[in-house]
């Protein structure tokens, strides 16, 4: 073999990566990288995420009701451009599709009117 091939095999061996074999819990990881490898990183569980207050997740009553209200005008009129396609379905699988979009829409509407949650 040329020295120059030899050379270039040799710095190739060096510049390996290094392995580790990590086992937990009956499974064997095989791992490694640039560095050694921490197996006992594999081990340790993340950290926790932090703990938001319970009041950051809560919308005030007029807040929630102008929501709904916007929500209930989109649905009306999608429920409107719905029922107006209907008549003008191309076939029958055009209008089964038609029907179920009202029909969701129409239960849509009803979850908004319903009792509060």
């Amino acid at each position: 073999m040329k020295p120059a091939l030899l050379l270039l095999l040799a710095a190739t061996c060096v510049a390996a990566p290094a392995w580790a074999d990590c086992r937990r819990g009956g499974v064997e990881w095989i791992v490694g990288g640039p560095a050694p490898f921490d197996c006992e990183a594999l081990s340790r569980k993340p950290a926790a995420a932090p703990v938001m207050a319970e009041a950051s997740h809560k919308i005030a009553p007029a807040r929630q009701r102008q929501l709904d209200d916007e929500r209930r005008g989109i649905l009306a009129r999608e429920l409107a451009q719905e029922e107006s396609r209907l008549p003008r379905a191309a076939d029958a699988d055009s209008a089964l599709r038609i029907r179920d979009n009202i029909a969701a829409l129409k239960r849509e509407m009803a979850r908004l009117d319903g009792p509060p949650r």
